[in-house]
C-alpha cells in the first residue's frame, strides 16, 4: 500500500489539505528518538556532557572579559554613545 503524502495541494483551487500538525510531528519525533530504548541513553549522555562543559566555558569567558580590558573599552564606548545621544535629544527629554 503506498504511503499517503503529508500534504496534498490542489493547484487548480490553490488549497492545501492534510499534513501533520506540529503536535503530531512532535509525537512522532518523541516516539522515534526520545522514547526509543536504543537512542535514549545516548541522548542522556550527550545532554549530561553538554551541561558539564558549558559552565566552565562561560566562567572562562567572564574571567577574561575584564582581565583583558574589554570591560573598560566597552564602558568608554557606551559612555561616548550616551553622550552623543544626550546631545541630540530635544530639551526636556530625560
Amino acid at each position: 500500500m503506498p504511503r499517503q503524502p503529508y500534504l496534498s495541494i490542489n493547484f487548480n483551487t490553490g488549497s492545501a489539505q492534510g499534513g501533520p500538525t506540529a503536535a503530531e510531528l512532535t509525537k512522532r519525533i518523541r516516539a522515534q528518538i526520545v522514547d526509543n530504548k536504543r537512542t535514549a541513553p545516548i541522548l542522556a549522555k550527550s545532554n549530561h556532557a553538554s551541561v558539564l562543559g558549558m559552565p566552565s566555558v562561560i566562567e572562562a569567558a567572564l574571567f577574561e572579559y575584564p582581565g583583558r580590558g574589554y570591560y573598560d573599552v566597552h564602558m568608554k564606548l557606551l559612555n561616548f554613545e550616551l553622550d552623543l545621544l544626550q546631545q541630540t535629544m530635544p530639551e526636556g527629554v530625560k
